[in-house]
């Protein structure tokens, strides 16, 4: 298979999960995966990643996002 496919693949592997993908280009994505192994590999990497991460926590100080809208306030006013 030529890298362009692959790309494509990778491409809409990521294009998915972000801001989705039209019907035909899932359907394409479901036939190029079922076809080739590497990127069905890929796919699955990066889903397992994603899971990975959402079960990671991070501790924050409880100020955070307070002081985030404040000098979010303070830059809207300054523009």
């Amino acid at each position: 298979m030529s890298e362009e496919l692959h790309a494509r693949a990778e491409r809409l592997l990521a294009q998915e999960r972000v801001e989705g993908i039209s019907a035909s280009e899932q359907e394409w994505l479901r036939r190029h995966l079922g076809e080739c192994a590497a990127c069905t590999a890929r796919a699955d990497a990066t889903e397992e990643a994603i899971r990975a991460l959402r079960g990671l926590s991070a501790s924050m100080p409880r100020t955070l996002a307070s002081r985030t809208q404040m000098r979010v306030r303070l830059r809207a006013r300054q523009l």
